[in-house]
C-alpha cells in the first residue's frame, strides 16, 4: 500500500494527463496504474481490448515473477 498510494495520485485515475504540468506528464505515461486504469476504461466503456491491458498483464507477471521466490525464500526460512 506504500508503493501504491502515491503511484495512484500520480496516474491518469483523476485527472486527464492534458491538464497535468509537462514535468508530470511523462511519469504518468510510464506509470503502470495508468495502464490499468486505460485498460479498464477502454473494457467498460467500449468493450475493446487494447495494448494497456497487455501492459498491465506483463507488469503484474514481472511482479510476481521477482517477489514470488523472495517471498518463498523468505518465509521458508522462517520455518525452519
Amino acid at each position: 500500500m506504500i508503493v501504491l498510494f502515491p503511484l495512484t495520485f500520480l496516474s491518469n485515475a483523476f485527472v486527464p494527463v492534458d491538464t497535468m504540468p509537462g514535468w508530470l506528464q511523462w511519469f504518468v505515461k510510464i506509470n503502470p496504474i495508468s495502464h490499468l486504469v486505460t485498460a479498464v476504461r477502454d473494457l467498460t466503456n467500449s468493450g475493446t481490448v487494447g495494448s494497456d491491458l497487455v501492459i498491465s498483464i506483463v507488469g503484474a507477471l514481472v511482479i510476481v515473477a521477482i517477489f514470488a521466490p523472495i517471498t518463498v525464500r523468505a518465509y521458508m526460512r522462517r520455518t525452519y
